[in-house]
């Protein structure tokens, strides 16, 4: 598997694989237009993974300035959800986002819970009523 930076040749595969497996992480039942998604480029944290020449997942994310990020969504084809892709994605996200300078990563998780506080391994979770907040110090 190889991982490299999001492009313009990229939307239309992360635009058919975000309905395919489903919401965003945030649960909105929302489509990524062209425009959002070339934007979030622009940051450089959001990466396609590929594997014989056949895209199978993507993680999308940006700068939270001065010292943060944020992941806004990742998906992997179903065929490949058992293969790892989505830990390496996450990986790799956390790699280049701490190489360019981020200090904590942030993303939600949607459930239904009550609020409860859990770290693990660096790991603060909040879990509440809708979301599950995890942030990931570098």
């Amino acid at each position: 598997m190889n991982i490299k930076h999001a492009t313009s040749d990229d939307i239309k595969f992360i635009q058919e694989l975000h309905i395919l497996v489903g919401p965003p992480n945030l649960g909105e039942d929302k489509d990524w237009t062209y425009e959002e998604l070339m934007d979030m480029f622009h940051d450089n944290l959001c990466f396609i993974a590929w594997e014989d020449n056949t895209r199978i997942g993507f993680i999308l994310g940006t700068r939270l300035r001065p010292f943060g990020a944020m992941i806004w969504n990742a998906a992997v084809l179903p065929k490949y959800q058992s293969r790892m892709v989505g830990p390496q994605l996450i990986k790799h996200f956390e790699d280049s986002a701490l190489a360019s300078g981020v200090k904590w990563i942030v993303n939600y998780i949607k459930h239904n819970a009550d609020w409860v506080e859990i770290e693990r391994n660096g790991r603060k979770y909040l879990k509440g009523e809708k979301y599950t907040e995890v942030i990931t110090i570098l």
